[in-house]
């Protein structure tokens, strides 16, 4: 089980960035742009995924951002998984330990991430009044 969440995170962190956010420039939409000269160059370029970011402040937030999106449905899934090992623990007195101790570190880091960019703004706003 653990290797599976490893890998869909892991997929998720380093594939799915690469796809959504890469632009290759071009007429209309096509794939890729010839060459004015006619020699058949093709031009490739990327478009840049943080360009949202002006300042420091806003990178950290697009990151925090990304860390939300992507952790608020794993901690969804561990709850679903906390509530599975309490419905099979059938009154045994460990299995409900386990269960209660999933259910509880899963909303301790769902306050952690959820803090985070609580902190994050924070910081951002006092940054910003002290210039």
């Amino acid at each position: 089980m653990k290797n599976i969440f490893l890998t869909a995170y892991a997929y998720l962190v380093l594939f799915v960035p690469y796809v959504l956010y890469a632009k290759v420039s071009g007429d209309g939409g096509s794939s890729a742009r010839v060459g004015g000269d006619g020699g058949g160059n093709v031009e490739n370029t990327l478009q840049n995924p943080i360009g949202g970011a002006g300042t420091f402040g806003d990178l950290i937030n697009l990151i925090l951002d990304a860390v939300i999106v992507i952790g608020l449905p794993i901690a969804a899934l561990f709850i679903i998984y906390a509530g599975f090992l309490f419905v099979t623990a059938q009154g045994n007195e460990a299995k409900v330990t386990k269960a209660k101790s999933t259910f509880l570190w899963t909303i301790v880091g769902v306050a952690i991430f959820l803090g985070a960019r609580v902190l994050g703004e924070i910081i951002q706003n006092t940054v910003e009044v002290l210039k």
